[in-house]
């Protein structure tokens, strides 16, 4: 199963290019110090937090993918048992999204809204890097798929921090609060998995 796109280029190249901001009505003040993720002109509130969870829900998407080709093409037990646990997790959070879009955004239950991506060169590299790892098994998909899952969680990590810290409704940093210890502990593992395989 290929993997159609990848957290990198929506964490990491997504936080910088709302920086610039101007600040609207009805989202939060950044403290002090910290890029004004959230004040994006001609932004709301309501609009930012649909992004956000879109986005988020595309990266579920992406690690429930990557789960089940470790599952299939991992060579370490422990590779296998990590993608079983990424499916698991990806889906547990994506059930919490889908509620809360369902009752607080007006967004259906059924499929994700596109988001495209910030840098299209880099997502075309990373479509390509996926696409390399779907052709691998055993030792050279395992150094492969950990290395993703390290860049991959570090960036989910990095995304949602920042959300929690900039959108407005506490429903939905309660469930970023809720789900950022969770990515933490993915994104351990998938440290140790690959410092244990060099």
């Amino acid at each position: 199963m290929v993997i159609r796109r990848v957290v990198l280029a929506m964490g990491l190249l997504w936080t910088p290019a709302l920086a610039g901001a101007q600040g609207v009505p009805g989202t939060r003040t950044s403290p002090s110090g910290w890029p004004a993720v959230a004040e994006v002109a001609n932004q709301n509130a309501l609009s930012y937090a649909r992004e956000v969870v879109a986005r988020i829900r595309e990266m579920n998407e992406i690690e429930r993918r990557a789960g089940h080709m470790a599952q299939a093409r991992g060579g370490a037990s422990e590779v296998r048992r990590y993608g079983r646990l990424l499916v698991a997790d990806h889906a547990s959070a994506e059930r919490r999204l889908v509620d809360y879009t369902a009752r607080k955004l007006g967004m259906g239950r059924g499929p994700r809204e596109e988001v495209q991506p910030v840098d299209s060169d880099l997502m075309a590299q990373h479509v390509a890097d996926t696409e390399r790892m779907a052709t691998l098994s055993g030792g050279e998909f395992d150094e492969a798929f950990l290395s993703m899952m390290v860049s991959d969680h570090q960036s989910a990590v990095n995304l949602l921090e920042t959300a929690r810290e900039t959108v407005d409704d506490p429903d939905l940093r309660m469930i970023f609060t809720k789900v950022l210890p969770i990515l933490r502990q993915d994104l351990w593992i998938a440290q140790t998995l690959l410092g244990n395989a060099g």
